[in-house]
């Protein structure tokens, strides 16, 4: 839980500079998409190894939005309600700090690398494989 934390503050911090009031909600807004795009990258994987067959792009434009749809849900209860930005990045400078450089950079590769490969997976695959061009 520590390294989902750590990547909400590294998303949060990503907007704290250009949005002053709502940089925790933009934070969110990017954890969520970060888990959304993690998954679909896996769910493309195994689509291509054909252990599921879904023919229809509505439907998995459908599957997508509503996993983005669960996901936003319980991270807003997880970073809202049970806790919140303060607490968490209070936690990571006084508790953790001895690991906190690590663990802080090691988050900043995750977000660049889930960003990076879903994006690059999807250009590979649509444009190559499927003639774009």
């Amino acid at each position: 839980m520590l390294f989902f934390d750590c990547t909400y503050i590294v998303c949060c911090n990503f907007y704290k500079k250009r949005e002053k009031d709502i940089f925790k909600v933009s934070g969110l807004i990017l954890m969520s998409l970060l888990l959304t795009l993690n998954i679909t990258f896996i769910f493309f994987i195994i689509e291509d190894l054909r252990l599921i067959e879904l023919s229809s792009f509505q439907l998995k434009l459908f599957l997508i939005l509503l996993l983005f749809l669960i996901i936003m849900p319980l991270l807003y209860l997880r970073y809202f309600r049970f806790t919140n930005y303060n607490e968490i990045n209070n936690s990571l400078y006084h508790k953790y700090s001895n690991i906190r450089p690590k663990i802080y950079v090691l988050s900043i590769v995750y977000t660049l690398t889930s960003i990076l490969s879903t994006i690059g997976y999807a250009l590979y695959k649509g444009g190559i494989i499927n003639g774009w061009w």
